[in-house]
Parts: C-alpha cells; sequence; structure tokens
C-alpha cells in the first residue's frame, strides 16, 4: 500500500476517533450542567440537528466511526504503520466501541 493511502486511512481513523471523543465530552460537559436525566437528555440532543435526535442515532453512529477506527487501526498494525500508536489507538477504539454498545442496552 502506498504511503499516501496509509496516511490518508489513518487520518480517517483518527477523525473518527476524535469526533466519537468531542461528543463523549459534550454529553459530560451537559451532564455537570443538569440535575435530571430527561433535562440532560434534551439539553445534549439540542445540539445536533432534528434528524439525528432520535433514541439510537447518534449512538449507533458513534459506534459505526469507532468501528472504523478499530479497522483502520488494526490494520495499521497488520502492516506495520506506526505499529505501537496503533496498537493504543485500536485498544482505546475498542474500549469505546464496546462503551457505546454497552449504552444501547
Amino acid at each position: 500500500m502506498k504511503n499516501t493511502v496509509k496516511i490518508i486511512l489513518y487520518g480517517l481513523g483518527l477523525v473518527c476517533l476524535f469526533t466519537t471523543i468531542a461528543d463523549m465530552v459534550l454529553w459530560f460537559k451537559t451532564c455537570a450542567q443538569y440535575e435530571g436525566f430527561e433535562e440532560t437528555k434534551q439539553a445534549y440532543l439540542s445540539y445536533f440537528p432534528v434528524s439525528l435526535r432520535g433514541d439510537y442515532t447518534l449512538t449507533l453512529i458513534n459506534c459505526g466511526m469507532l468501528a472504523v477506527s478499530v479497522l483502520v487501526f488494526a490494520n495499521s498494525i497488520r502492516i506495520g504503520f506506526l505499529k505501537t500508536i496503533s496498537f493504543v489507538l485500536t485498544i482505546l477504539s475498542g474500549i469505546l466501541f464496546y462503551w457505546q454498545l454497552f449504552s444501547l442496552m
């Protein structure tokens, strides 16, 4: 695989991972501002367009982005591209992926 393609795919994995982390930070920030769960949920959802305000929509989007991150970083380990960093990011993405899956239940 060409180096340019590796860098583009790695960048995609990073964007997906950090977008999901930013969304989780937004949730924690909103939780710190409100007391009740329903009030917190409505305040959190108000940051997004109406089309994304479904019960599981945002969580499924996050799961998809984290799955892409895991695949990209695991592939990077396999081909030996930034092996150590890719290993750490694969573990982080995997943990966040399972966390998001757990929040669906």
